[in-house]
């Protein structure tokens, strides 16, 4: 079976692994998206899907729309596109293009938690339990009709990029039985009616920690989006990027007032403290909880904004 994979997104290494590797099927071509700038230099540099391409002899092919997305899929005779965390949604004409049409990996039990950011969501919405799904594309925003589904447990100090490891060991394994299921004949059945939810991509601004809310609900936003795109509080008009943080079993503090308790960074919130154990003010180096506190010019009254 001639394949070719989809992705901007590291998160499709280990697909992109097994599918090398797989007997019975041609990694023909990879598709991602065009090098940009990045970092605070702004340096013209390829993400790590071409990267992984570079390294393995594998033909990647950058492209800007779906138009150019079709020729690649005629040109290399694709019958099969796998799509993982591609970012972009493909047209009719591409979607109908290969023999078997295209499928996705997806983070979450849909229809649960359509969109880009399903891990993140599940994550900040205290869930229990999440898992992938491999679904064959259509024209909607992960509502074609699914082949296979697996669930797992989301530990209760579980970061997104920990889980998505996880998940990604469940995801080979359903790629490759869907890919014997689509070489048997066997159809993909509609989603679920009921029970769809979406999970949107996360702005800078989703960032923003309340002190107000109880502390599990700030520690799961830790959990979700400290990593991508990062959870910061303001002091003094300042942001602080938060970089490491727990809940504990006390409540010293009123919400949002900060200080130095038995050297640590205690924070108040609604009804817990969180311990702060590293964080990055606006312009400056990562540093301690106590270091921040013990280098600000008044250590009254000490309150985030």
């Amino acid at each position: 079976m001639k394949v070719l994979l989809a992705s901007s997104s590291e998160v499709s290494i280990d697909v992109l692994n097994f599918l090398q590797s797989k007997k019975g099927v041609e990694l023909k071509c990879v598709v991602t998206n065009p090098d940009k700038a990045t970092g605070r230099g702004q340096s013209i540099s390829q993400n790590r899907v071409a990267q992984w391409c570079e390294e393995n002899q594998v033909e990647v092919k950058k492209v800007k729309d779906n138009g150019e997305f079709f020729e690649i899929v005629k040109n290399f005779g694709i019958e099969l596109v796998i799509t993982v965390a591609y970012g972009h949604i493909l047209n009719e004409s591409l979607l109908t293009a290969p023999k078997y049409g295209c499928i996705n990996l997806h983070y979450s039990l849909l229809p649960k938690y359509r969109g880009a950011a399903p891990v993140q969501w599940a994550i900040l919405n205290g869930e229990t339990r999440t898992g992938v799904t491999v679904f064959k594309l259509d024209s909607g925003m992960d509502t074609g009709p699914i082949y296979l589904k697996d669930e797992l447990e989301i530990n209760s100090n579980e970061k997104t990029e920990q889980l998505i490891k996880r998940l990604n060991l469940v995801g080979v394994e359903l790629i490759s039985q869907t890919l014997n299921l689509i070489e048997k004949g066997v159809q993909p059945k509609p989603q679920p009616s009921g029970g769809a939810s979406l999970a949107p991509k996360f702005r800078k601004e989703d960032g923003a920690i309340d002190w107000s809310q109880e502390a599990i609900r700030i520690y799961n936003k830790f959990r979700a989006i400290s990593e991508n795109p990062g959870v910061y509080t303001n002091y003094l008009g300042s942001r602080l990027k938060l970089n490491e943080l727990r809940v504990l079993d006390s409540k010293t503090l009123p919400e949002g007032y900060f200080d130095l308790i038995n050297g640590e960074l205690l924070v108040g919130t609604k009804d817990l403290d969180i311990l702060i154990n590293r964080l990055t003010p606006e312009g400056r180096k990562q540093m301690s909880g106590k270091d921040f506190i013990n280098g600000l010019a008044t250590k009254e009254n000490l309150n985030f904004a």
